[in-house]
């Protein structure tokens, strides 16, 4: 497959995705608001359900051809929310026994993800003089 088509695909597919997290995240957060925040939640949980069915309709049924993976996983799902990467590749740790691995990525993902939004902010603040 040609390069630039690959690159339509996942720029198509992200721009869905990135407009599909915005609304429905929006749309949640205002339905319920609350502190939690809700809309992110959603979203995650949303991403992690549909990357569930997309690995198991590519990968374990073979029925989604290549282009439309490149669309609906990198693209799609890539921008509507990478949690739900991160909790595909956790899954095949656990598939493959892997708890080791499995636990650093969980608690090292979480605890760093913390630390690097405090310490982006944090040099904000620095440059800033505040």
């Amino acid at each position: 497959m040609d390069k630039y088509i690959i690159y339509f695909y996942i720029a198509a597919g992200g721009a869905l995705g990135a407009l599909f997290r915005y609304v429905l995240s929006n749309w949640f957060q205002a339905l319920f608001s609350t502190g939690f925040p809700l809309g992110t939640f959603v979203v995650n949980m949303s991403g992690a359900f549909l990357i569930g069915i997309a690995y198991s309709l590519a990968f374990e049924q073979s029925i989604v051809p290549s282009d439309l993976r490149l669309f609906g996983m990198v693209g799609f799902l890539g921008s509507f929310t990478t949690f739900s990467t991160f909790s595909l590749e956790n899954v095949l740790l656990l598939r493959e026994g892997n708890w080791k691995l499995f636990s650093a990525n969980v608690g090292l993902s979480v605890v760093f993800g913390v630390l690097a939004v405090l310490a982006g902010r944090g040099l904000v603040n620095l440059v800033k003089g505040g």
